[in-house]
């Protein structure tokens, strides 16, 4: 949008020569609030357990008004957290941080949170505009694995080795196929002469116990 209009004048006489100098004229076309400030839409990641007031990220928000002025001055709200309140924002900035030290990715690994953005500085005359910010908790290793039974019977076929003897179901309620899920197995004790080895199945997080050798 032009604002600013650079006009001139010409004075004439009615036999056509110039009366006086001619003139200059600017005029500034002031601008009015009547653009709605725009959100667009925002992905932010967290650790769970992070402690409060870690940053997440950074809404951000644009008017159409003029740059400089109160219209284009734009104070940041939450209106809706889903599925519970767990962050706050900075009014100026649009910043988004952790609010309380409560977040658990086994409980909720995303939140959806409705962003508000008021020009006017907030004012109760400003315009305003939302968006939706989607917030997902990334995973710690703070579960500890648990066998699925504390005991197993297997059966094998004397003088064959090289044969599954069993699988152990570890459960972990860490994220599925990460570091903090995979289980290391390791035979502690019954196996000083060296009969069974045990490795892990990565797929279903399984320890599989191996006849690998036999007398």
């Amino acid at each position: 949008m032009i604002r600013v209009h650079m006009l001139q004048g010409i004075a004439e006489f009615l036999n056509g020569t110039r009366a006086e100098k001619d003139i200059e004229l600017r005029i500034v076309v002031e601008d009015e609030n009547d653009c709605a400030p725009v959100l667009t839409q925002t992905i932010g990641a967290v650790y769970e357990q992070s402690n409060p007031g870690m940053f997440v990220t950074t809404v951000v928000a644009t008017d159409a008004d003029q740059e400089g002025t109160l219209h284009t001055k734009i104070a940041y709200s939450i209106v809706k957290q889903h599925p519970e309140e767990m962050f706050y924002i900075n009014p100026q900035t649009g910043g988004l941080y952790v609010m309380k030290n409560a977040l658990d990715r086994e409980k909720h690994d995303t939140y959806t949170l409705i962003v508000k953005g008021t020009d006017m500085n907030g004012a109760v005359d400003g315009k305003s505009g939302t968006g939706t910010v989607t917030i997902s908790i990334l995973d710690v290793n703070d579960n500890v694995p648990t066998l699925e039974s504390a005991y197993y019977e297997c059966r094998v076929e004397e003088n064959v080795k090289n044969v599954e003897v069993v699988r152990i179901q570890v459960i972990d309620t860490d994220l599925n196929h990460t570091d903090n899920w995979l289980a290391v197995f390791t035979i502690v004790s019954g196996n000083e002469a060296g009969y069974f080895s045990i490795s892990t199945d990565n797929k279903t997080n399984e320890g599989i116990v191996i006849l690998s050798k036999v007398d």
